[in-house]
């Protein structure tokens, strides 16, 4: 069993006169094992050592993932930031998020962590390159959309085009344009990335319609718009 905790502030991407570009999403969504270590255990250790490694690289390319083996146990963990962050603004949400692991998920044998642009996930048993289409966090405005703008979303979700593991598409103009941004686990193969946008996009169809932005984190993948 795991504690959820969401605080989430979603900015939509909707523009009159300018193409849209990715929001910044100021938001926290984390999920914290319910099983405890010892603080200055091997496994503190091997953790500290873990986030130290995925800090430190994950901004050179935008995702990172490696393990560290103790005493006790082997540790699993992967660093992930949005595809259109600079590596600057990876670099300090990646040491944002490892701050924020430790306060919130403090002595946790497991988590997983999503901050405005990145998202962490560590596990005490192997997890890369498993497709988990589970749900982390959904978020639903509480605008209700302009008329079209439902059409324009639904016309969107149904035409993301895929570049890598980074889903976009744009539909509509003025106060009905809609932008719908999704990404996936860097980990992932192209037909588990695939997969998981689907169970995304079908959930937000189904939860979201009718509201101006929302966003759907999976522990594989996420969407907004």
């Amino acid at each position: 069993m795991v504690f959820f905790h969401i605080s989430l502030f979603l900015t939509l991407s909707i523009a009159s006169n300018a193409a849209p570009v990715p929001a910044p999403i100021e938001y926290s969504c984390w999920s914290c094992g319910e099983e405890k270590f010892t603080n200055g255990s091997s496994y503190s250790t091997a953790l500290d050592n873990l986030l130290a490694t995925l800090i430190t690289n994950a901004p050179v390319t935008g995702f990172f993932q490696s393990s560290v083996q103790s005493a006790e146990l082997t540790l699993y963990g992967l660093l992930q930031c949005r595809q259109d962050m600079s590596r600057d603004s990876c670099d300090q949400c990646a040491r944002d998020i490892g701050q924020a692991v430790k306060s919130r998920c403090s002595s946790s044998l497991g988590a997983k962590i999503q901050l405005y642009g990145c998202f962490l996930r560590y596990e005490n048993h192997p997890f890369f390159s498993v497709l988990d289409e589970s749900l982390l966090c959904l978020n639903c405005s509480s605008i209700a959309s302009s008329p079209g703008y439902d059409d324009n979303l639904k016309s969107a979700l149904a035409t993301l085009s895929r570049r890598g593991s980074s889903f976009t598409a744009t539909v509509g103009s003025g106060k009905s344009q809609v932008f719908v941004l999704g990404e996936c686990r860097g980990d992932l193969s192209s037909q588990q990335c695939d997969s998981c946008v689907r169970v995304a996009m079908r959930n937000m169809t189904d939860r979201c319609i009718g509201n101006t932005s929302g966003s759907i984190l999976l522990n594989s993948c996420y969407t907004r718009f």
